[in-house]
């Protein structure tokens, strides 16, 4: 699979202010690759990321295992812009192509159009679509929401400064003024609404209620945008229970978005609720191929190899999770070392655990295993106590309870789970992202051989027949 990673093109303008033209034509210049299914993109986040540490292009070829880097300049001054690029075959480190602009601010639509069309030429990719275009608008409004990106991209992978989504939103409300139907200004504001329920300033309601109203705007210009299809899906699912829409959703927005790390993080999650379990690893390891350093990717990995029983690749994705994030996938790596029998080696990781929910449920079940009753009914009863304090899952009792081979108990906790207020079943409807991820845990398999977990499955609208039924091909895309 021809494969390439784009680099931030640098600046050469004048003007300091102008910096960020470099890096929104390289990312744009991405994200249209990224629409072409037989090519292996990665992502902005690692490539750009690997760029800043100041590695030679072989190296981050390496890091990131593609067999091309595509680089290059960027200069602006007035109402003109030059632009250079360079497409380099990794593999023999030999220049293949390169080119050179020198226009009208106004033509670099066309010029990232170029850019794309002489790469995926050079890559020799036989296609089987028209090649995507960049969305044409006025170059004041990209230039607002290449400086709104910008923002963003300073900013999501440290504690944000004070203020991003208000800097964020009055960039992009700035361009919508000028271009009420520019897309992808709509599609940036859910970012700088994310930042803004970081914040405080918005609560989870209203951002919800934002992120609707934004998908659907976004939709009805562009039906084929990737990640707003895949937002949809996601509300569609926990927000109505419709999990037929919202698997064709999810297969449209893996057709539209090959490359995006997101979307593929989250149609391989789905693709494992409704028991596809081979397209679901393919897709996540996609994602974490394509972005090795999105740690949401690599958690979802890790917690997928554990559900596929693959517990020794599941502790090595924990062990480079938690190299990037030192407190994330703790409490999974404990787990599949219980699972694979090191009960030892799961001890040692529960009691590194502060004091809290997870320490005791981890070691409740650990004692259990190492035939310590008394202890395990302890650690039982403190996980028990925070339950009653209005801090737990209903699932995660369920969980603990199986394993420690109470299973009626078990069945006990899964009522209470389908019988939250906000699981309403009467329409088919309720949190079936969270009723899922509990029947797909792989602690319950001891509860699959008795006739109650096919009633269970069935009072939560979710019975194998209704997942055999769905039509869709969630495959990695050819």
């Amino acid at each position: 699979e021809p494969s390439i990673a784009v680099l931030p093109f640098v600046s050469t303008s004048a003007d300091p202010d102008k910096a960020f033209y470099g890096i929104g034509i390289a990312d744009d210049v991405l994200s249209l690759l990224a629409r072409v299914p037989q090519v292996y993109v990665t992502s902005r986040t690692s490539s750009f990321a690997f760029a800043e540490q100041g590695l030679s292009v072989e190296e981050i070829a390496d890091e990131l295992g593609v067999d091309h880097v595509l680089e290059g300049s960027v200069r602006q001054s007035g109402d003109r812009i030059r632009v250079t690029a360079q497409l380099i075959d990794t593999r023999t480190d030999r220049n293949l192509w390169s080119g050179t602009w020198e226009q009208s601010e106004a033509d670099v639509f066309k010029i990232q159009d170029e850019i794309v069309a002489d790469v995926v030429e050079q890559m020799n990719v036989a296609l089987d679509r028209p090649l995507p275009s960049s969305r044409r608008t006025d170059p004041a409004v990209l230039a607002l929401v290449l400086k709104a990106k910008q923002v963003y991209f300073d900013n999501y992978r440290e504690s944000p400064e004070p203020g991003v989504s208000e800097r964020m939103r009055s960039l992009l409300q700035s361009a919508l003024e000028l271009d009420p139907r520019y897309a992808p200004a709509m599609s940036w504001m859910v970012y700088a609404d994310t930042f803004a329920l970081y914040e405080g300033r918005i609560d989870r309601d209203e951002f919800q209620g934002r992120v609707s109203t934004l998908t659907d705007r976004v939709l009805a210009i562009d039906p084929d945008e990737s990640m707003m299809l895949q937002l949809l899906a996601y509300e569609v699912l926990n927000g109505q229970g419709d999990l037929e829409t919202a698997a064709k959703l999810y297969e449209r927005a893996l057709r539209h978005g090959p490359n995006e790390s997101e979307v593929l993080r989250m149609v391989g999650k789905f693709a494992f609720v409704i028991g596809r379990l081979e397209e679901s690893r393919a897709l996540l390891e996609r994602a974490v191929r394509i972005d090795p350093l999105c740690t949401s990717c690599l958690s979802d990995l890790g917690t997928g190899y554990m559900r596929f029983g693959e517990f020794d690749k599941g502790i090595a994705v924990r062990a480079q999770l938690q190299k990037l994030n030192s407190g994330r996938g703790r409490f999974n790596d404990g787990m599949m070392k219980l699972m694979k029998g090191d009960s030892a080696g799961a001890m040692r990781a529960f009691q590194e655990f502060p004091d809290g929910a997870q320490k005791y449920a981890g070691l409740a079940m650990t004692f259990h295993s190492i035939g310590d009753a008394a202890r395990s009914d302890e650690m039982f009863r403190r996980v028990a106590e925070r339950f009653d304090d209005g801090i737990g899952d209903p699932g995660f009792m369920a969980e603990i309870e199986t394993w420690r081979g109470n299973e009626d108990e078990a069945f006990d906790w899964l009522e209470r789970f389908i019988d939250q207020p906000e699981f309403m079943l009467g329409n088919n409807t309720g949190s079936f992202g969270g009723v899922a991820h509990v029947a797909g845990r792989p602690t319950l398999k001891g509860l699959h051989d008795d006739p109650l977990w096919a009633s269970f499955r069935e009072r939560a609208g979710i019975p194998p027949e209704r997942f055999a039924a769905i039509d869709v091909d969630l495959t990695v895309p050819d």
